[in-house]
């Protein structure tokens, strides 16, 4: 579950929290919050938990999987 997740490093994790994404992508969760929400990456919700895929954070960064 989340566990294993929290335990991979970052280049190989399925998914990120909100905090997690932030901080990889270097902006303040406050920032990530004022964006309208057609602007965010794709999230989904997993355990009561909002996760972004980490192919979402690729595509909202413009990053190809083979960067």
């Amino acid at each position: 579950g989340a566990e294993f997740n929290e335990k991979l490093p970052a280049a190989e994790r399925l998914a990120y929290s909100i905090a997690e994404f932030c901080a990889l992508v270097g902006v303040s969760r406050s920032f990530f919050y004022t964006l309208p929400e057609e602007q965010r990456p794709r999230e989904v919700r997993r355990g009561g938990r909002r996760l972004i895929p980490a192919d979402a954070a690729r595509d909202w960064l413009g990053i190809s999987e083979a960067a």
